[in-house]
Formats: structure tokens, sequence, C-alpha cells
């Protein structure tokens, strides 16, 4: 014969309503999957467990419908204030079913939810489901506001700025100087839309330098680009930023150097051709120094007056020097200095030689300090001087 908690418990699972059985001592000894739901749990859970836990402070206690239940034994009517997931004080009417057990006296009461409160829970539900959908609204609205205040601020820039997702490329937003050139391209691919002959994305692609390994952004990339549809050139400035729905985008910033670049390049072109002239300028000043030297040379050779032939001889050696400087600077990349410690040994070597030094065993010992001093023109000069004097 059936006892009366399995009675109960089948009853449990034929209602849709939430329904639940308690002994004589508040325990639930039944529950139905509706009830449980409330709890966000499950009738395993619920089941051996005592029902005060699940009351709200201001709700009526258990005993007291036990107490009712033990006085009538039959049916009744109260509320209950429960702790449900959706609502923390959920008001639930209920019509209880006492029923004593004739075998032994245990007494059970299972308590069916009225049917208005179906209605209360679905109003729960909705109201949860309406401040939801008001709190996204609101999320949505601030980050319209914020995206209308960052678009104002870049249609006022006189340069290219536009946003993109890094996975999918799509530009999210191009300022107005952007769709001047470029056209509204909102919606489609960068690669696509702002350059030409691309068929996937940019080989050149910046993207990858926008993070550091551990994922986090590394502040502005600078880099210049000809770009293939303008034909235009621009100095970029890339870098990786949250946008308003929390997600890293890469933004650009592109400034047309197309007119700086034609000045570099004159500019390129003038000084190539002035350091050309320098050369043949220096490389002539040495052949016309040498020649005097030269001169003086034939002129010691026919002199026999010794006083004579050392002062002339310490002329071509300072003719000599400073030949050396402009044969240094014919021989440099760098026209602009020399080598000191280069042209102290090449100098002294030819000084050596012109003073017919070797047969004297004279031997020079050079030290040089470091790092290497380079002189300019001006500063070579009189150092060229002094040294052939010493």
């Amino acid at each position: 014969m059936m006892n009366t908690a399995t009675f109960f418990g089948q009853m449990a699972k034929l209602h849709d309503t939430p329904f639940f059985v308690l002994d004589g001592e508040g325990l639930i000894v039944a529950v139905n999957e509706s009830f449980a739901t409330l709890f966000q749990a499950s009738t395993a859970d619920l089941v051996g467990t005592y029902l005060d836990p699940l009351l709200a402070e201001n709700s009526p206690t258990v005993q007291c419908a036990v107490d009712r239940a033990q006085r009538s034994n039959d049916t009744g009517i109260g509320a209950f204030r429960m702790r449900a997931k959706d609502n923390p004080n959920l008001h639930f009417p209920y019509a209880e079913i006492a029923h004593r057990s004739p075998s032994n006296g245990q007494l059970h009461i299972a308590f069916r939810v009225h049917r208005m409160t179906e209605f209360l829970l679905l109003n729960a539900k909705i109201d949860a489901l309406r401040s939801e959908v008001k709190e996204r609204a609101n999320s949505e609205n601030e980050r319209r506001v914020a995206l209308d205040q960052l678009r104002t601020i870049l249609d006022s820039m006189d340069s290219l700025v536009y946003v993109s997702d890094f996975e999918t490329h799509e530009v999210l937003l191009i300022n107005e100087y952007g769709k001047q050139t470029w056209g509204d391209i909102e919606g489609k691919k960068c690669w696509q839309s702002l350059h030409a002959g691309q068929t996937g994305p940019c080989d050149f692609c910046t993207s990858e330098y926008l993070f550091d390994d551990n994922g986090e952004p590394t502040g502005v990339y600078v880099w210049q680009i000809k770009n293939s549809l303008t034909g235009k050139w621009y100095e970029c400035r890339d870098q990786a930023m949250r946008w308003p729905d929390g997600r890293f985008v890469r933004m650009e910033i592109a400034t047309d150097i197309t007119q700086r670049k034609a000045m570099e390049d004159k500019l390129s072109d003038n000084l190539k051709e002035k350091e050309l002239l320098l050369h043949e300028l220096s490389h002539r000043t040495k052949n016309n120094m040498q020649m005097i030297k030269a001169l003086l040379d034939l002129k010691i050779a026919g002199i026999k007056d010794p006083r004579m032939k050392a002062i002339l001889r310490e002329t071509g050696g300072r003719i000599l020097s400073m030949s050396l400087v402009h044969e240094k600077l014919y021989q440099s990349e760098n026209l602009a200095d020399i080598d000191l410690k280069s042209y102290i040994r090449e100098l002294s070597e030819y000084l050596i030689q012109e003073f017919n030094v070797e047969d004297k065993d004279i031997t020079i010992d050079f030290e040089f300090c470091e790092p290497e001093v380079r002189l300019s023109l001006d500063q070579s000069m009189p150092c060229a001087l002094i040294l052939a004097e010493l």
C-alpha cells in the first residue's frame, strides 16, 4: 500500500505550478520542478531540507502553517514570503491540504500555489526583464553619446582619421576629411576601401606593432606610406584604443605630407649637387697646391744657399699640410669634417720624407684619445699649419 510521502511525491510531479510537501516538523519531503526553479535549484537539492531558510524575514513562519493544519486536519489557505531568485521578497499565496496517515498518525501538508501567483511570478520576471532592457538601453545611449562626441572631435581634424576592427578589418568610423577623399566607407573593409589592388589584408598593416607580448597596447606607431589610390604620401600614427563597447580597435591618423616629401627630395638633390661640387673643389685645390709644391721643389733644386733652401722647404711643408686637408676631404664621404687620427699619421709621413728625417734615426710615437676626433675645414687648416711647424 502506498504511504503518504510517496503519494504526495507523485502529486508533486503532476503539477505544473509550484508545489511542495512538508512533514509535521517543517521538513520538505517532496517538491516539483516548478518550485525548485524559483530558487535556481534542483528538486534533489531541496528534498530533505527545511523550508525556513527559503522564507523572507517578513514571512509568516512554517510553524504557523503546521499548527493550523494540526488543528483543522483539512484544507486551508495562506501566504509565505519567499527568497526567490528573481525576487527576494516574493509574495507566495498558497492552498494547503493536510493529511494524517491512518497507520502511524504522521502529518503531511501539501502546498500548492494559487493561480494568481502564476501571474505574480510572471510579472516578477517581466519586471526583471524590463529592468535589464532599460539598463541595456541606457548603456547603448551612453555609447552613442560617446561615439558622437568622438566623431565631432575627429571631423574637425585636417587629416584622415579612421577606426577599424582588428579581427574583421571593418571600418567602424571615418572622419569628414576621409570621406571627402575615400567616401563613406564605414562598414566596409579597410584594405578594400583605402588602397588599390589589395586582395586581402595589407602586408604592410601595422596591427602587429600595436600590442606587446602581454597583449597590452604599445602606444603610437609612426610610419610613412604612399597611398596607391591617391598617389600621395602620408605620415601615419597608429594605435590600439578602447571602443565604447569595450573592445580594442585600431585608430589611424594619416597626415598628407606630399609637399614635405617633395621638398625633402629637392633638398636631397641639392645636397648631392653641393657635395659633388665640394668634392671637385677640394680635388682641384689639392692639385693646385701640389703643383705649387712641385714648382717650389724645382726652385729649391737650383738654389745653392742652404738658408734659402730651408725657408722654401718649410714653405713647401706648409703647402703640403694644407693640400693634405683637401685630399682628405675629397676622399671622405662626409665633406663637413676629417678624421684627425688619419690626417696626423699621413702628414707626419709626408714631412719625414720631405725633410729626409729617415736617415737620422728619428721615430714618432702616436697616442690618440678615444673616441675619434673629427675636425671641420675651419679647424683643420690651423691644425695642419701647427703640425707642419712642429
